[in-house]
């Protein structure tokens, strides 16, 4: 099978195992967790520390892929599936949980489900370069969703206001990175 110009029967247990891909599959194994906290309410300083963790692992894993030496085509391409799979379900946690707008959620999974659908029928070369929007966007999110997982510690109400303005101004710049994204998806066709 192959998935992005990488054939994934060619690979070895070296090409999975590094230490940025098992920071990466540590953010899979954090959405469960995570996502159910934030909806049940309950013990609100896991779920912040949880959240915290999920959304630091996002730039841990490329900082020590760079730095370690140890950039992969398999990191690459799931540490993307990580971001939006992660930001999708806890959007939809916060939006379930009562504190996130709906609208947040729906601009985040439309703009991904119509990212992965032109990717299968365009079926470009690579997937295209993040850019500094894309950046931009996912740093909103992590630190809103952060923000509002704040907000449900006891005396920190607040910071969920905070967090609400974050993840809005995070979704506004996905649906804007996603319109460049996709256009670049079509080019490279």
């Amino acid at each position: 099978m192959r998935i992005d110009g990488l054939s994934l029967s060619s690979l070895t247990w070296r090409d999975w195992l590094t230490i940025p891909n098992i920071v990466t599959l540590a953010r899979f194994l954090l959405i469960i967790p995570v996502a159910w906290l934030l909806i049940s309410g309950d013990h609100a300083t896991t779920a912040l520390i949880l959240l915290t963790v999920f959304g630091l692992t996002d730039w841990v894993d490329g900082f020590l892929a760079r730095r370690m030496g140890q950039e992969s085509a398999i990191g690459a391409l799931i540490d993307p599936i990580a971001d939006r799979l992660g930001a999708g379900v806890v959007a939809m946690a916060l939006v379930l949980g009562g504190r996130l707008a709906a609208w947040i959620v729906v601009v985040i999974v439309a703009v991904d489900l119509c990212l992965a659908v032109t990717f299968l029928i365009v079926r470009p070369a690579q997937h295209p370069p993040v850019t500094p929007l894309g950046k931009v966007r996912t740093a909103l999110l992590m630190a809103g969703f952060v923000a509002t997982g704040l907000g449900l510690v006891p005396g920190w109400r607040a910071a969920a206001v905070i967090g609400r303005i974050l993840c809005a101004t995070g979704a506004v710049a996905h649906a804007v990175a996603g319109l460049g994204y996709f256009r670049a998806m079509v080019r490279s066709a």
